[in-house]
């Protein structure tokens, strides 16, 4: 019908605008890329604070620095555990060089050597991962509307500060639709748990993750998988945590091995976000005419 072909068009136009300002945005992140504007080098944040740590902090330091290419898959606890002091000591670390903690820590850094100035990023895979991205999401994405109609109670999870944003622009997507949304509330990097005791059955969890790995999540998570709600993540890669305990999860990529994910984290599933509400007023508008036109019958 002319409608479906019209909603077809206009979805396809908007994919290539998305992909195009991917490619813009991308490039402004190489340019400072090159310059060590954006990329920060765990051996320049510590040097510049090394003078105001403490003895323990300065042991983590020297940790991180040694064994820099094993930081990445490190849990706060695992890596508490392995410099013999504890989770809190860790996070008030990473806060002393001026993150939230020490997951937005370990997603910031660039835990390798700095990359020589001849090193690009390759503009057209990425827009072909971005590409794939929404391809994948557009299949998803009706079962996505159906789990947050039939929803009784909405609730959105952010792990971070970057996540915490998406978090607000989706309650305000879905407000725009007459959909209200509770976002759960955490304390720099801690998940208030007390909320997760009393989602249901017939409620809706949504959680925005780079790793999935984060511990208060897991703990969170645990506390309201008894009660069986529905749980769908935003996460970087597919291989985590949070994502075997999603009923459906949208990701970055199929791979693990895409370079640098993190870096787009936030752009990836803002232009996500933009694209779904798009999506959504074409749902809604369609199940509309479709109650209309059964009630005709």
């Amino acid at each position: 019908c002319f409608i479906c072909l019209k909603s077809a068009l206009r979805m396809l136009l908007y994919k290539y605008i998305v992909v195009f300002a991917l490619l813009i945005r991308e490039a402004e992140t190489r340019f400072m890329f090159l310059r060590g504007g954006s990329i920060l080098i765990v051996k320049d944040i510590i040097v510049a604070k090394y003078s105001q740590l403490n003895d323990t902090e300065k042991m983590i330091s020297n940790y991180l620095i040694n064994h820099s290419s094993e930081i990445p898959t490190l849990s706060t606890t695992e890596l508490a555990q392995k410099v013999f002091t504890s989770k809190s000591t860790i996070s008030r670390f990473a806060q002393k060089l001026g993150f939230s903690g020490f997951t937005e820590m370990k997603h910031k850094v660039n835990w390798s050597k700095k990359p020589k100035e001849n090193e690009q990023v390759d503009t057209k895979t990425l827009a072909s991962l971005l590409t794939s991205f929404l391809d994948s999401a557009t299949i998803k994405q009706e079962e996505l509307f159906s789990e947050i109609l039939k929803a009784k109670r909405i609730y959105i999870l952010g792990t971070g500060t970057q996540q915490s944003h998406l978090v607000n622009t989706l309650s305000e997507i879905l407000l725009k639709h007459g959909i209200v949304a509770t976002a759960l509330t955490t304390n720099r990097t801690t998940v208030n748990n007390k909320a997760f005791e009393f989602i249901s059955s017939d409620d809706l969890l949504l959680i925005f993750s780079h790793s999935g790995n984060n511990d208060d999540l897991k703990n969170a998570v645990i506390t309201c998988e008894l009660n069986h709600p529905s749980l769908i993540s935003f996460v970087s890669t597919p291989t985590n945590w949070l994502t075997n305990h999603s009923n459906m999860s949208f990701t970055l990529t199929d791979s693990e091995n895409w370079l640098y994910p993190h870096y787009f984290y936030f752009g990836f599933f803002s232009m996500l976000l933009n694209y779904l509400d798009l999506s959504l007023t074409e749902y809604l508008l369609h199940k509309n005419l479709n109650s209309k036109s059964d009630e005709l019958k």
